[in-house]
């Protein structure tokens, strides 16, 4: 038996009760919301197509009539203004509804957020929660395949990565060849001697080794005159360039030709020994002389001993 029976305990909170209040609050704001959207519009479009009609009809009548008076032309031009107020008035209102619902319809949701946090702190939900986490089996292999799943979801993605780098470095790099291939300079290409100059060096110096002999080149005019002898280097062979007439050679110096005069050789017997010293006159070909036949050379030395013969007699 209770001695004070005014004094009664607070009944619990029925979260249960609450929150199916506020859900339905919520539900009913919604639809009103949407209400008000529907109503707008439509009262928008009834109204606007109404007034113009009314307004067009006037404007028929005034001019079948003839109407000039004050009303008409007050009516004619104030009209089309008082349908725009008419209009703003109505999208102000419904605006402000519209606004008003949707502040309570986020404070209701609010209030059912708060309460069900209320209703996990009362039923110690966090640390339920944490235990079950902690110590439940099932729930720690569920994590841990979870876990193993987006480890092998990140390794594949990390390999794909990896591959679709490789194929990209590899085009690049044959792009790269390519292009080297493409802009790379050919390589100067080497004189092939044509059947004209194979032909020359035939009848210039026929049955020599062309490859293990130097061409004679004027030093003048860069002409080419021919080939040395087997051995011989180009300053060695003396002769006239039959192009511009420079003499070419210099092997033999002062020296050696003082020595060769003071060993009793008065005079050059020789054809080359004469051009050298500028007895004779130049020949149009001196490769050519070099290559006559020794038969030809010695016809030409005793005609020119002859000759000077002839001249001491005289």
């Amino acid at each position: 038996m209770k001695f004070f029976p005014w004094f009664k305990a607070a009944p619990a909170p029925s979260f249960e009760k609450e929150l199916s209040e506020i859900s339905k609050k919520v539900l009913e704001r919604e639809q009103r919301q949407i209400n008000y959207t529907i109503q707008y519009k439509h009262l928008s479009s009834k109204f606007t197509l109404y007034s113009v009609t009314i307004y067009l009809v006037f404007i028929a009548y005034a001019v079948v009539a003839r109407s000039t008076g004050l009303y008409t032309v007050t009516a004619v031009v104030g009209l089309p203004a008082l349908i725009y107020l008419v209009r703003r008035i109505i999208s102000l209102w419904f605006n402000k509804l519209i606004s008003n619902n949707a502040e309570y319809i986020e404070s209701l949701k609010t209030q059912q957020r708060q309460k069900i946090e209320d209703l996990k702190e009362r039923t110690n939900f966090y640390k339920t929660k944490a235990l079950l986490d902690r110590f439940d089996s099932e729930n720690q292999q569920h994590e841990l395949e979870l876990e193993q799943q987006a480890q092998r979801e990140r390794e594949l993605q990390e390999l794909q990565e990896a591959q679709q780098a490789q194929e990209l470095q590899q085009q690049l790099q044959t792009q790269f060849q390519q292009h080297r291939t493409f802009v790379q300079p050919q390589s100067q290409p080497q004189f092939q001697p044509t059947w004209f100059d194979r032909l020359l060096d035939k009848i210039i110096v026929s049955g020599d080794d062309n490859n293990n002999r130097y061409a004679l080149i004027c030093a003048n005019c860069k002409s080419h005159n021919g080939l040395a002898g087997p051995g011989e280097l180009p300053e060695q062979v003396i002769y006239i360039c039959p192009h511009c007439g420079n003499k070419n050679g210099s092997f033999f110096t002062e020296t050696e030709s003082s020595a060769a005069t003071s060993s009793g050789l008065d005079r050059p017997t020789t054809a080359v020994e004469r051009q050298k010293l500028g007895e004779e006159p130049a020949a149009e070909n001196q490769a050519a002389i070099t290559a006559e036949p020794q038969p030809a050379k010695e016809e030409k030395d005793e005609k020119d001993e002859k000759d000077e013969k002839d001249e001491k007699r005289e």
